[in-house]
């Protein structure tokens, strides 16, 4: 019954092991294996399975699970013909390691087989290395980092210095557990230095508090070099110190950078005093805290009359106190400008603010920074020319409501001698053929000019319109090939006119016109190019249809435009100074070019005298 219990003992520890156990009688038989090897090479049975197999056959199987096959192999080989005690680490696949330990099988001090202790390592050998890793990355930090960094013990012998601070790998191994006054005496270097640092370190050792002071030295070239040294001491739970941490900075630089920020600050400050506008800033809530001396210019009041103050409180109008408060409360605003009156010591002047926010990196409001500009003169100037625009305005009034009148007294008579015509034509019928043939002529005549007359003040009221803004476009996708075609039958088709010779380039889309309006600009146009090219070559249309635009000429072969008279040709009545007898109002062309900018078009003309003119539009998609 003992016997038994400690057979159930020894079977529960060997189960409950941390390490895979594989135990073989003399003949290399399988006398017990645990769980823990099975896991370990992933072996697809139960321990009790594997009981009495050949372990000579399996380790030939297993040797495939060692990175290093013939060192396990030669390991396995060498422990069964020694039968001596032995250790060997082994990776295996899977970046895993084990510790194969070798105790040979006694019983009764007899030989009885072999005990393979399979030990995994893995998490160990992964700590090591992750720790060589890091201790090799903190010492490369700190042998890398700018800096010199020693480390002191509390009798001022050095424990550990960077490459940064001795770079002679030799040197800085010697130092290692010597003091400054070491160094001086090995380099023959002044002993004072060695005191001097002492010193220091005795006020870290007694105060327990950083430290820093600046040494300066000149080099060989002359310059001179500045290092800041700092010592920070470092104390346990205790508050005892244990060691002393040095640092030296080269701060010769950012000296020289410190000096230049000082300089261009008083460049700065002096540049501010000479300004003419004022340049201020204020706090997060608009409180004043700093303002140039244009300040004191602008409102003859003194900075202590100002500083802190809201600045707000020097508007007049609530309208820009309003404005000024929302422009606060808004985060999304950065910016402001606006235009008030600002209270001055004893009376106002007008100013345009500028208000500019400035925010740390979490977007918080840290400052406002502005200017104020003063305008006073030029708001008067401007007070008087919006006098002047409204009288303009008033004019321009005047003027559309006299061309409506005009064109409304002129039109309703010329609408009666219309008529009057009409009925003299056909009381015309009942005479003979010869008065009938003698009066036609006269009556064609009256309806042309009254035609004509007609015209004329429907283009000069829709000049009205148009130079008053009241012209409003309608644009609709349009078949601009189409209605040209349709214009060129219905108007420029009669007999003994000239015929339009009308060419496409490119194939038509629908582009968007008002094509109300933009009739003008065509019939104006190929008007003028029949008008002025009587008994001459045909008159040219082309149209083309390109990528970004669509480009319109109108050519003719007429008499051209003298040179001088191009740059006012867009003008109002204005007109061509060679034109001669021929007829024209000096209209045509400024509605040519309102109603094609209304399009947001533009036009240009090339033109030589006595060899005709080219007018280009150009109406983008």
């Amino acid at each position: 019954m003992k016997n038994q219990t400690e057979i159930n003992q020894s079977s529960f520890i060997l189960k409950n092991l941390p390490f895979g156990i594989l135990l073989e009688d003399i003949d290399r038989k399988i006398i017990s294996v645990n769980m823990e090897f099975i896991n370990l090479f992933n072996i697809p049975a139960a321990p009790s399975e594997l009981v009495g197999l050949d372990c000579t056959s399996m380790a030939e199987s297993a040797k495939n699970q060692f990175v290093d096959s013939p060192i396990f192999m030669n390991f396995i080989n060498k422990c069964i013909k020694a039968k001596i005690r032995d250790t060997q680490k082994f990776e295996i696949i899977n970046d895993r390691h084990v510790e194969l330990i070798y105790i040979p099988y006694i019983i009764n001090g007899e030989f009885a087989g072999h005990n393979w202790i399979y030990n995994n390592i893995t998490d160990d050998i992964r700590n090591k290395k992750l720790i060589a890793t890091n201790e090799q990355f903190y010492k490369n930090i700190l042998d890398y980092i700018p800096a010199d960094i020693v480390v002191f013990d509390v009798h001022h012998n050095y424990v550990f210095i960077n490459k940064m601070a001795i770079k002679d790998d030799k040197l800085r191994a010697w130092m290692v557990g010597k003091t400054d006054y070491d160094y001086c005496k090995f380099r023959n270097v002044d002993i004072e230095i060695a005191y001097f640092r002492e010193e220091q370190h005795l006020k870290v050792l007694n105060s327990k508090k950083i430290h820093s002071w600046q040494d300066t030295k000149t080099k060989k070239n002359g310059e001179t070099e500045t290092i800041l040294r700092i010592l920070n001491p470092f104390l346990n739970s205790k508050k005892d110190l244990k060691f002393i941490v040095g640092y030296g900075l080269d701060i010769t630089e950012i000296n020289k950078k410190d000096k230049k920020i000082t300089e261009e600050a008083n460049r700065n400050k002096q540049l501010l005093s000479n300004l003419k506008d004022v340049v201020f800033e204020a706090n997060e809530k608009g409180n004043f805290t700093m303002m140039n001396t244009a300040w004191r210019s602008l409102t003859d009041l003194t900075e202590k009359e100002t500083l802190s103050k809201h600045i707000s409180s020097f508007f007049l109008e609530n309208e820009a106190k309003k404005e000024f408060k929302n422009y606060l409360s808004n985060n999304n605003q950065i910016d402001l400008s606006i235009k008030l009156k600002l209270k001055t010591n004893n009376s106002y002047q007008y100013v345009k603010a500028f208000f500019s926010k400035i925010h740390d990196n979490n977007t918080k409001l840290e400052s406002i920074w502005g200017t104020f500009s003063d305008i006073t003169e030029e708001y008067k100037k401007e007070i008087i020319l919006l006098e002047i625009v409204k009288k303009e305005k008033e004019i321009n009034q005047l003027k559309t409501g006299f061309i409506q009148m005009v064109s409304h007294e002129v039109r309703t008579p010329l609408a009666g001698i219309l008529s009057s015509v009409e009925l003299l034509e056909i009381i015309n019928l009942n005479t003979s053929k010869v008065l009938i043939d003698k009066n036609k002529k006269h009556y064609q005549s009256i309806i042309s000019q009254i035609i004509r007359i007609g015209d004329l003040m429907s283009n000069v009221l829709l000049l009205g319109k148009v130079e008053t803004g009241n012209v409003n476009i309608d644009l609709k996708k349009i078949d601009l090939v189409k209605k040209i075609t349709d214009l060129l039958e219905e108007d420029f088709s009669l007999e003994n006119a000239p015929k339009i010779k009308f060419k496409v380039v490119g194939k038509p889309f629908p582009v968007a016109l008002d094509w109300k309006l933009f009739v003008h600009v065509i019939i104006n146009l190929l008007s003028n190019a029949i008008k002025y090219s009587k008994h001459l070559n045909q008159p040219e249309l082309v149209i083309y249809f390109e990528e970004m635009n669509v480009k319109i000429i109108v050519k003719d072969y007429g008499i051209g435009i003298p040179k001088k008279d191009i740059p006012k040709l867009f003008q109002s009545f204005s007109r061509a100074s060679n034109v001669g007898n021929i007829s024209g109002s000096g209209i045509g062309l400024i509605l040519v070019k309102h109603m094609t900018e209304l399009h947001n078009g533009t036009i240009t003309v090339e033109s030589k005298e006595n060899h005709g003119s080219i007018f280009t539009i150009y109406l983008p998609l």
